[in-house]
């Protein structure tokens, strides 16, 4: 049997593919035998019900960090690329996603200025002159430009950071 600690009980009720395939059935598993760990996802439930309904004002979407693939490419490289390009100084840091998978974004970090770029990735169209990213902790809101990308550099980003996105109003 495995620990289930709250931390995934909270990413399983927000979106289970968050969760590894294992611990996502043991999860389901526990649900049928145990009432205790029932009581424990219930409350988990509950308390994501109440916090959707009276946390965020209309229009802002939380996004939750995305579990890295494994992979031994540090980044991906053109079969007929025969140019030697310049390296590109951001990396891949990390992604976070909405709860319905509408919404991504990927981070890159340039190690050497501490620099963060940040790309909002969606498949609806959205003007992106009326989006607006929030960082937890950040006072400041960031306006990406026409592509969808903004440039953090005075601010350090983890994968603990809150962020949350408001596609603009339709007014």
């Amino acid at each position: 049997m495995k620990i289930i600690t709250d931390e995934i009980l909270h990413l399983y009720i927000i979106n289970s593919l968050l969760v590894d395939k294992e611990l996502k059935e043991e999860i389901e598993k526990r649900v049928t035998v145990d009432p205790e760990f029932k009581e424990r996802i219930d409350w988990v439930k509950k308390f994501h019900k109440e916090f959707k309904s009276q946390s965020k004002p209309e229009g802002i979407i939380a996004l939750y960090p995305m579990k890295p693939v494994e992979s031994s490419l540090r980044y991906p490289k053109l079969a007929a690329a025969n140019v030697k390009e310049k390296e590109n100084v951001f990396k891949y840091f990390a992604s976070f996603i909405s709860a319905d998978n509408v919404i991504i974004v990927r981070i890159q970090k340039n190690e050497a200025t501490n620099e963060f770029k940040i790309h909002l990735i969606t498949e609806s169209p959205v003007d992106f002159s009326k989006v607006r990213i929030y960082l937890g902790g950040y006072q400041r809101e960031i306006i990406p430009d026409s592509r969808g990308t903004a440039l953090v550099n005075d601010f350090n980003i983890d994968l603990n950071t809150n962020i949350h996105i408001n596609l603009g109003s339709e007014n």
